[in-house]
């Protein structure tokens, strides 16, 4: 296979190979298409198969062309609304209750965006934050306004736990736990009000991942 070609030109000239390399294919006729848009496919077909790792090669399709554009425009509004100070995005708060008597004894975290008047699905939108690295920015973001928030829930149930999903990225920053640690800190978070839940597995965050998987998820307490 191609990616076998890859890996033994890799292994023999010893470079350490740290993700599956993509590779995106396009067919076309001498001719038959303007030097621009052959160099416009061949970049959106080399960027959709970084989706599909598993793949020894992906085929340039039309459909692809549309599904890039939307991918890029979204890319570039969500980037806009971070350096507006995060416009659009907010936090739910969604409750969690026991089952035996119906107490709400904490809640998890959601991240919500709303772009030109219209609610985005998270499966939309946090998958692009990951590929692209806003993630990071907006995880700090989310952990400071769950902090705001839950500074005043706090005051009437002090026991009250929040439970915020944190991309894998977020988690291998080395600056990750000091910010988190600081920001507890300036909010008066007592220890054990918060919940961290991150994916064993590099996985989408909030609400983009099926539920009912328990197993991909790992919990800890701070």
């Amino acid at each position: 296979s191609i990616q076998k070609i890859i890996k033994d030109i890799f292994r023999k000239y010893k470079i350490h190979v740290v993700s599956p390399c993509a590779i995106g294919v396009l067919h076309s006729a001498a001719g038959q298409r303007e030097a621009q848009e052959l160099v416009d496919n061949v970049i959106t077909a080399a960027h959709t198969a970084q989706a599909f790792p598993d793949l020894d090669y992906l085929e340039f399709s039309s459909h692809m062309t549309k599904t890039y554009q939307e991918h890029t425009d979204m890319s570039m509004a969500l980037n806009a609304c971070i350096e507006h100070g995060f416009q659009g995005f907010r936090i739910v708060i969604q409750p969690q209750v026991e089952t035996k008597n119906g107490r709400m004894f904490g809640g998890e975290v959601l991240l919500r965006w709303k772009n030109e008047g219209k609610e985005i699905s998270p499966s939309k939108f946090v998958p692009i934050l990951e590929q692209t690295g806003m993630i990071a920015p907006v995880g700090k973001w989310i952990l400071e306004e769950t902090m705001r928030k839950g500074k005043e829930i706090l005051k009437y149930q002090p026991d009250f736990r929040l439970s915020v999903n944190v991309s894998y990225l977020q988690i291998m920053d080395q600056k990750f736990f000091p910010f988190l640690e600081d920001t507890m800190e300036r909010f008066q978070i007592p220890a054990g009000a918060l919940r961290i839940q991150y994916p064993q597995r590099q996985g989408r965050f909030s609400r983009a991942r099926h539920p009912g998987d328990p197993h991909d998820f790992v919990q800890g307490n701070i």
